[in-house]
């Protein structure tokens, strides 16, 4: 004969679905607290004061370390940067790029090696080879285009569609027609 079911949680005391006897969240509590309980206690990171499970500084250092944070923001924020070619130049308050305008060395090079084709005085080919005849314009190899039906039938698998016969009214000869219709 087996043992009675708990009706009342282990840890807590309490009624309730219980499982193993004892609610799951009561379980998982004991567990957290065994297994803290087991690894010691908790030290701040900066001052090696004994702090609560589940956080790294005590809430003095907490506070302290958000203002460090905002303030080297801030600095950093306000802090003039030069131009990164080197030429010495500043950039804006809120610039959010790396060169002036027309600094840019990569940008540089860019246009150096291909020079604009209207510099240049090259007029580009249309991609379609477009030719002028008369006052309308032509593809050169435009094909008709082919309907549908002037294509051959495929049958890919040999299936012959099967007719089946209509039903009702769309069935009747034209003698049922004007006999029940």
């Amino acid at each position: 004969m087996a043992n009675p079911k708990a009706t009342k949680c282990r840890h807590c005391g309490q009624g309730g679905d219980l499982y193993k006897g004892a609610h799951r969240k009561c379980h998982g509590e004991y567990c957290r607290r065994m297994a803290a309980a087991k690894k010691g206690p908790n030290f701040c990171r900066r001052c090696l004061v004994v702090i609560q499970q589940g956080f790294k500084l005590c809430a003095d250092c907490a506070a302290a370390s958000r203002k460090e944070a905002l303030r080297r923001f801030e600095a950093k924020r306000r802090q003039r940067k030069s131009c990164g070619c080197g030429c010495g130049g500043e950039l804006p308050i809120g610039f959010t790029g790396r060169f002036l305008p027309d600094h840019n060395p990569r940008l540089k090079q860019r246009r150096a090696q291909k020079p604009s084709q209207k510099a240049a005085g090259v007029k580009k080919a249309h991609p379609m080879g477009q030719i002028v005849v008369g006052s309308k314009r032509e593809r050169p190899l435009a094909v008709p285009r082919v309907s549908l039906a002037d294509l051959p039938a495929t049958n890919p698998h040999n299936v012959e569609p099967r007719r089946i016969p209509p039903v009702g009214a769309a069935g009747w000869s034209v003698s049922e027609a004007r006999r029940f219709g």
